[in-house]
C-alpha cells in the first residue's frame, strides 16, 4: 500500500479540499514505469486544480499535483530507454504522491 492526496471537496482551502487515501502498490503496465517519489513541487496551481478551475474534468475524487521528482522503483516489459534506479523528473501527476505510475516520454 502507498498514500497518495486526492481532492474531495471543490474549494480554494487545500486542507479542507484533500484527504490523503491508501491505495495498493500495484506493478505498472507494460509500458509504464513506477516511481518513487522524494519530492513532490507545490505551487499556485494546485489551488486552482483543488477548486477544479482546470487540469481535471472536475468529477471527485481526483488526484493532485504536477511535478514530481524520484527514482524509478519498476519497470513495465516494454520500456527500455530507462532502469531501475535512474533519477527522473515526471510532470505528469499526481505530484502529491508515495508512487507514480507514467509512461516514460
Amino acid at each position: 500500500m502507498y498514500k497518495k492526496l486526492q481532492v474531495f471537496t471543490k474549494t480554494t482551502n487545500f486542507r479542507q479540499a484533500t484527504k490523503l487515501v491508501e491505495c495498493p502498490l500495484i506493478k505498472p503496465k507494460d509500458d509504464e514505469v513506477r516511481i518513487k517519489n522524494i519530492y513532490a513541487g507545490v505551487n499556485a496551481t494546485d489551488i486552482n486544480i483543488t477548486a477544479a478551475r482546470y487540469f481535471t474534468d472536475g468529477k471527485i475524487p481526483f488526484d493532485i499535483g504536477l511535478e514530481a521528482l524520484g527514482v524509478i522503483d519498476e519497470i513495465g516489459s516494454k520500456v527500455t530507454a530507462f532502469k531501475k534506479g535512474q533519477p527522473v523528473l515526471a510532470l505528469s501527476g499526481p505530484g502529491f504522491s508515495e508512487y507514480v505510475y507514467t509512461s516514460p516520454k
